[in-house]
């Protein structure tokens, strides 16, 4: 099982959780490329959703 059928699993992410979730999965290289807050601004949610 990889991480994305993990994450799949999860039924208790809030809206952001589940926003930042959606945005790994459709765009999993730029994912690894940007820094925490690149990653909050592309998803429009706070920098404390990412940690």
């Amino acid at each position: 099982m990889n991480i994305f059928n993990k994450l799949d699993q999860i039924i208790d992410l809030t809206d952001n959780e589940k926003v930042l979730v959606v945005y790994m999965k459709q765009h999993t290289d730029d994912f690894m490329k940007y820094n925490a807050t690149q990653i909050a601004e592309k998803c429009y949610v706070s920098i404390s959703t990412i940690y």
